[in-house]
């Protein structure tokens, strides 16, 4: 009974993202390396500060609402900039935007700035500059979801999986998030720190 009850929640979440109605995606990912800006030339104000987020590795993701592990098809993924940068996934907590973008076959990276104002980039700044370890975090909305069954290999993005998973193979990139709490660490987020910023206090972490 249980397993018949599983099959229908499965059928209604594959047609669900054929409608573009599924759950997004929210997929943390992890590693943080703070550097440092270059400093603007004498009488210039200090441009906004730029990051750069390997948002994913392509592998297995821990996805609330979902009954197995998920990966996301790279090759399938439309990723078209700029790319909303937000804090914990919150639309109205802006933090900035991405204007540059790289889906490779293992990896998605994307870079931009600090062009939000207010809160929500005040806290990821100063926060950021007083050494808090800040991850990354993407919000996918799957399009067309495949499940592949209990034992099952399945090739996706370079590796090899074993089922019980589901497989996102077409999606679209919402947005990428700044989170305190992060699942993969081979992910990363690089932000200039500020130029004004006293030498002595200038910060590295990996």
């Amino acid at each position: 009974m249980r397993n018949h009850a599983l099959r229908r929640r499965r059928a209604r979440i594959i047609q669900a993202a054929s409608k573009g109605k599924a759950e997004i995606i929210q997929a943390e990912a992890g590693g943080i390396e703070w550097i440092e800006a270059q400093a603007p030339a004498e009488g210039q104000a200090a441009k906004p500060k730029r990051f750069t987020i390997t948002a994913y590795t392509g592998g297995l993701l821990r996805v609330s609402r979902y009954d197995t592990p998920v990966v996301i098809d790279l090759s399938g993924m439309a990723v078209n900039t700029p790319v909303p940068i937000l804090l914990d996934h919150d639309a109205t907590a802006i933090v900035g935007h991405a204007d540059e973008a790289d889906r490779g076959d293992t990896a998605l990276k994307v870079s931009g700035m600090v062009s939000g104002v207010g809160e929500p980039a005040d806290k990821v700044t100063q926060m950021a500059a007083n050494g808090f370890p800040w991850r990354a975090s993407v919000g996918v909305m799957p399009l067309e979801l495949e499940w592949v069954s209990d034992g099952t290999i399945t090739k996706v993005n370079g590796k090899s999986f074993k089922g019980p998973l589901c497989v996102a193979r077409s999606s679209e990139l919402k947005e990428v998030s700044f989170v305190a709490v992060a699942a993969d660490g081979r992910t990363s987020v690089k932000v200039a720190a500020s130029a004004a910023q006293p030498k002595e206090h200038d910060m590295k972490f990996e």
